[in-house]
C-alpha cells in the first residue's frame, strides 16, 4: 500500500502538467516520519549518512531530490493514513 504515496506524486505531476502544460516533480521536502516511509519505497536511493543536523538532502526517489526537513510540523502536513 506504500505505492499510494507514489500514486499521489504521479497525480500531482499530472495536475502540474495539465495546468501548466509542462513540469515534473524534481524535489520533495518532507519531515522525518514521511522520509522514513519514502526510504522504504522502491526507487529510493539514500544519500545521507544520518549524521547531519537540520534540513538536508536525504536521498532521491525516482530521480527527485528528497530533502528531510527540520520542521517539527512537516509530518503533520501529510495524511499518514494515505500511506498505509
Amino acid at each position: 500500500m506504500k505505492q499510494t504515496f507514489k500514486d499521489a506524486l504521479a497525480d500531482a505531476e499530472s495536475v502540474m502538467l495539465g495546468n501548466a502544460g509542462r513540469g515534473m516533480i524534481s524535489s520533495i521536502v518532507a519531515g522525518r516520519d514521511v522520509c522514513a516511509i519514502i526510504g522504504t519505497l522502491p526507487g529510493f536511493v539514500k544519500l545521507s549518512d544520518g549524521s547531519t543536523i537540520g534540513s538536508h538532502i536525504y536521498g532521491t526517489l525516482d530521480g527527485a531530490t528528497v530533502v528531510r526537513g527540520k520542521c517539527q510540523h512537516c509530518s503533520s502536513h501529510v495524511d499518514k493514513r494515505a500511506l498505509i
